[in-house]
Formats: structure tokens, sequence, C-alpha cells
């Protein structure tokens, strides 16, 4: 999702006077447009950048609706109408199948640059995670790959 569509989808929420939404739609502008700052583009803000600022605005928000007290289910309905809004937007995640060929597909093509040599979690996690960044949760990913390395395929 570009920058541009993130805005577009805080103009629409305001039109609908959906005053939630808009707020939650309003946090990840401001959170893209804080990251970018740090990364020095504050210009151009990127697909990526607005990708990470909606995975982050979700953990946020995935945080919140975990550690909510149990005698408080007014807030765990805001947090889970929030979740909902930010779900529209996020990317969608691989599945675990998905993650798994991928990872698979990787472990041929590095036994295959490496001429047998072995290799070891570390080295494939490195090769694995920026491939996947933001297409598959990153615990997900390191669960299959010990699980894999451990020879269950």
């Amino acid at each position: 999702m570009t920058f541009k569509e993130l805005q577009a989808a805080m103009i629409s929420a305001m039109k609908e006077k959906n005053k939630v939404k808009k707020e939650v739609i309003a946090d990840m502008v401001a959170c893209a447009k804080n990251m970018a700052i740090a990364q020095g583009c504050k210009d151009e803000i990127t697909e990526q950048i607005v990708t990470d600022a909606i995975l982050k605005s979700k953990k946020v928000c995935q945080e919140q609706i975990d550690t909510c007290p149990a005698n408080r289910p007014d807030l765990l309905e805001g947090f889970n109408l929030c979740m909902t809004y930010i779900n529209e937007l996020a990317p969608k995640m691989m599945s675990e199948k998905e993650i798994k060929k991928f990872i698979q597909d990787e472990i041929v093509q590095m036994s295959l640059g490496s001429k047998g040599a072995p290799f070891n979690k570390g080295e494939l996690m490195k090769r694995v995670m920026p491939k996947l960044k933001g297409k598959a949760d990153g615990k997900l990913i390191n669960q299959i790959v010990s699980h894999i390395l451990s020879g269950g395929l």
C-alpha cells in the first residue's frame, strides 16, 4: 500500500464519519511519517515504510488486546474494533504451508551454492528473514526453520 492510498483511506473514514477508523488510520499515517523521518526520507515514503507502520500498529493493538484487564470488556471491545480496521489495511500474511515451501526452496538454493558444505540455522534465518519481512510472522518463521533443520520435514 502506498502512502497516498493510506491517506485516501483516512479521508474516506472522515467522509464516513467513522471517528475510530479515522483515528486508527491517522495513527498509521503519523507512524509512517515518523519512520520516514528516522530513515531520512521524509519526502518519499516508500511502500515498505507504510507496511512497517501498519504492522507496528497491528503489533501494538494486539498487545493491548492481550494485556487488557478481564474486568474491562468495554476496552477490549474498542481494541478489537481497532484491530478490525487495522486488518483491513494490513498486508496478507503467508500461511504456514507457504512459509514452509519458501524455506525449503531456500535450503535447496543454499545447498546448491555451498557445494555440500553444511549450513546452520543462523545462516538460513539471515537469508530468509529479509525476503519474508512484512509477509510472515518472524516467530512462525523461526519455529518452522527449527522444525525443518531438526529433521521434521
